[in-house]
């Protein structure tokens, strides 16, 4: 097998540098997508596990009949519906209540209700609304603060990643042009002796798209380990909204599609910016 002579090469401190900084950049994109990956994952799980929980609460003068009777009606909807002791109702409320044990005649009777489906909740709430002084509150609407939090940080995250994508593509066009202006002595004999300015793009394009390669496989090395920690330190928490934080496979065969599209990326923009040099 014959290999192709290399027409110009970095020297050490050039290659080092690039791998070094592209390294850097690509774990912090794939950093940045795994948190995402986790974050959505996790409200996900959050809302469908609270999408079939709801509380009725009805007051003093509710009409708890007609309640009771509303869920005998709806046996098959309803997986478990458990009326809560007026202790732990009072326990709960004790923030809100103080030391006024006035107040204490006044609390609502709390019935924690379990659906099999959310269509089925939904169906319930509307019939529930119609019953005089009683409130029926679900679980997801309680959670919505929690949810939203979620959403935004995850938001963030999102956005923190396109931002070092743009980063990365910066430098490749920086270090293109940079690559062509230091090698220009080389690029001008390579066309006077009849090279076309695809196989100058070529030799580029080879040169980095090994160093991106290089970068790509360290960035994702160094991010795996870090995102397994950090899953599992929220996870540990066993409580909220980042207990259900994870990365399904499908996160992990993003992140690796990722790694691969941040070295062809780089083939592209390195292959582009060369030719664009050359022809002006």
């Amino acid at each position: 097998m014959r290999k192709s002579p290399l027409v110009f090469s970095f020297v050490r401190d050039q290659m080092l540098f690039l791998a070094g900084l592209l390294a850097l950049l690509s774990f912090l994109a794939i950093l940045a997508l795994g948190i995402t990956i986790g974050i959505g994952n996790g409200v996900g799980k959050w809302n469908s596990r609270w999408d079939t929980f709801a509380t009725i609460q009805i007051l003093p003068n509710g009409d708890s009949a007609a309640v009771t009777k509303l869920i005998d009606d709806n046996k098959r909807a309803i997986k478990s519906a458990q009326v809560l002791p007026d202790s732990e109702v009072e326990k709960m409320l004790r923030p809100w209540l103080g030391s006024n044990d006035a107040l204490s005649a006044y609390l609502p009777k709390v019935i924690e209700v379990e659906f099999n489906k959310k269509s089925s909740a939904s169906t319930f709430g509307e019939q529930v609304r119609g019953i005089s002084n009683v409130r029926f509150i679900t679980h997801a609407a309680g959670a919505k603060n929690i949810t939203k939090a979620g959403w935004q940080i995850m938001t963030i995250s999102a956005l923190v990643m396109l931002m070092v994508l743009g980063a990365i593509a910066l430098c490749i066009l920086y270090i293109t042009r940079n690559i062509t202006m230091l090698h220009k002595r080389e690029l001008e004999i390579l066309t006077q002796v009849g090279a076309n300015d695809s196989f100058v793009a070529r030799e580029v394009r080879s040169r980095l798209l090994k160093i991106g390669a290089i970068a790509s496989c360290i960035g994702l090395l160094l991010a795996t380990p870090m995102l397994i920690l950090i899953m599992a330190m929220a996870q540990g928490t066993r409580i909220g909204l980042m207990a259900q934080m994870g990365i399904p496979i499908g996160g992990w065969v993003a992140i690796v599609v990722l790694a691969i599209g941040m070295v062809v990326l780089t083939a592209f923009l390195a292959h582009r910016t060369t030719m664009k040099i050359l022809g002006s």
